[in-house]
């Protein structure tokens, strides 16, 4: 999904290349989350069709929807520094 973002001009390699901030991936669906047959998991806001084309081809490949329960990793692993248990 990052890869298809930046594929867009959501984000960049070297410092030397430019941000769009007009494009970009929003996540209709998360992870985890029941989903309907024809309803959106993400939209791909985009300037160039074909670049939005392929973007969207790349969402697709990032997917993946089956019929049973995904368990859904924790967000933190683990906390370090100012604030965590034990600092």
């Amino acid at each position: 999904v990052g890869e298809a973002a930046r594929y867009l001009g959501a984000g960049r390699l070297h410092p030397s290349q430019r941000v769009d901030p007009s494009v970009g991936i929003e996540l209709t669906a998360k992870l985890g989350e029941p989903v309907v047959t024809g309803a959106p998991l993400a939209v791909v806001h985009c300037r160039d069709p074909e670049v939005g084309e392929r973007a969207i081809q790349m969402m697709r490949d990032a997917y993946g929807v089956g019929d049973q329960p995904v368990e859904v990793p924790d967000l933190v692993i683990e906390e370090s520094g100012a604030g965590s248990a034990g600092a």
